[in-house]
């Protein structure tokens, strides 16, 4: 095997671990943050989100280490890097980043409009949401699209 078909596999490979790093942490993150709202519904104790908390954490801090470690691994190896940051992939970062920024925009809107019609939100409930949808969004997107 030459060089050139090591490199392509290892690029496989990164790109392949960076898509399910990205796919377990922004759903690990949206459920850590969102599990925060689910002590002000009825049906819900704190120690049931406590619990929900404790076990999407580490999840979410592991796959966040390993995608930190990955980038400084990728970072050194310029061939590595070139195959696998290209034009393509900064498209989808900003993809992703225009769906999170329309989806909290639309979150935003819809609170406001339940507002308007007198319904009260506690911002225990609402703002954990949002926060978990902001960051949760993009990195799904990001996750489907990368790629795909």
């Amino acid at each position: 095997m030459s060089d050139n078909e090591k490199l392509l596999r290892q690029a496989e490979r990164y790109a392949g671990m960076r898509r399910a790093l990205l796919f377990i942490n922004a759903l690990s993150y949206f459920v850590w943050i969102g599990a925060q709202a689910l002590q002000f519904l009825p049906g819900f104790t704190p120690h049931q989100s406590a619990l929900i908390q404790f076990v999407a954490g580490p999840i979410w801090l592991v796959s966040l280490l390993c995608i930190l470690v990955m980038g400084v691994r990728l970072y050194m190896r310029r061939d590595l890097r070139g195959l696998i940051d290209d034009e393509r992939t900064i498209k989808i970062g900003n993809q992703a980043f225009q769906a999170g920024y329309w989806v909290l925009l639309i979150g935003i809107a819809l609170v406001y409009a339940l507002l308007f019609c007198g319904i009260q939100i506690e911002g225990g409930i609402f703002l954990p949401i949002l926060l978990s949808l902001g960051v949760a969004v993009p990195g799904l997107t990001y996750a489907a699209l990368y790629r795909s």
